[in-house]
């Protein structure tokens, strides 16, 4: 069965989901091939991370008629402060209150995605793919995706925005360079006494630097993100070592700041790389968000 589209993309995670939505709001019929359905399930989601929005981030969501929709889950930074551990000097940076500007937002991970696909779902432009990429080809006038079940889609275009470890990249045989960063990020969230007043703080430990980020509260409760990111062999200490540890590490250094602070999730831990595609763009295709650069 073949059907044509402007575009096809491969991969619905969160850099898949806003180019569909992106690239449909200029009127491009897109094709979004994905084996994993457009449903978000809250128990099969294991991710407990956070993303940082800039404001020009927050202009791109506005202008394709996104942010509306994101921005009930988005917490502002309005101040970051940076303290060095060795040093009795920090660092503070305002965002200026007189014009009402943020440095940022954050939003949960798990309130991203879910947004994301449900506008996708609704977008008349953008035809879900519940397949596997098997294969592609290119010709002068455009590019054959060949999918799983005798699935063939014909584009303009086709987007790898299928992660680090991309198939597509691997499929055009686009060459990229890893770097094993020999730290592991510790991810996960902190309920505490004190309002956190939109702060975001970098510490820079001798482990490595932990970073304490302002994420929406709820039930009259206040929450933050932490994400460490741990040297090795320092994360042997604490890595599953249990949250007790953890706990201790976090409420030592910035009781002064949030009070009484306790892990509200599960701790996740992420090995550190860096995987750079040696170019982004071929002959009709384009790579997009980790697929590019992680």
């Amino acid at each position: 069965m073949k059907k044509n589209y402007d575009i096809t993309i491969i991969g619905s995670g969160l850099t898949g989901l806003s180019a569909s939505l992106a690239l449909s709001s200029l009127g491009y019929k897109i094709a979004l091939i994905d084996p994993k359905p457009l449903v978000f399930n809250k128990k099969l989601f294991p991710d407990n991370r956070t993303t940082a929005i800039s404001s020009g981030s927050v202009s791109f969501y506005k202008k394709i008629g996104v942010w509306e929709s994101l921005n009930k889950y988005a917490c502002p930074i309005k101040k970051i402060l940076i303290e060095e551990l060795s040093s009795k000097l920090n660092t503070a940076f305002t965002a200026d209150s007189n014009k009402e500007k943020v440095m940022g937002y954050m939003i949960e991970n798990k309130n991203f995605i879910r947004t994301l696909l449900e506008l996708t779902k609704k977008n008349k432009k953008i035809f879900k793919y519940d397949n596997k990429l098997l294969k592609f080809s290119r010709k002068p006038e455009g590019v054959l995706a060949i999918l799983e079940n005798n699935y063939v889609i014909e584009s303009k275009l086709i987007i790898g925005a299928d992660g680090k470890n991309s198939y597509l990249r691997k499929l055009a045989n686009i060459e990229y360079r890893h770097k094993n960063y020999k730290q592991k990020a510790f991810t996960f969230n902190i309920e505490h006494e004190k309002l956190h007043k939109n702060l975001a703080i970098e510490k820079f430990l001798e482990e490595g630097p932990l970073a304490i980020l302002p994420i929406k509260s709820k039930n009259n409760k206040n929450y933050s993100s932490v994400v460490w990111s741990c040297n090795f062999p320092d994360y042997y200490k604490y890595h599953n070592k249990g949250e007790k540890k953890l706990e201790l590490l976090i409420q030592s250094y910035f009781e002064r700041i949030y009070g009484k602070i306790r892990i509200c999730t599960k701790v996740k831990t992420w090995n550190l790389s860096l995987t750079h595609a040696k170019k982004y763009v071929d002959e009709r295709i384009l790579l997009l968000g980790d697929s590019a650069h992680s």
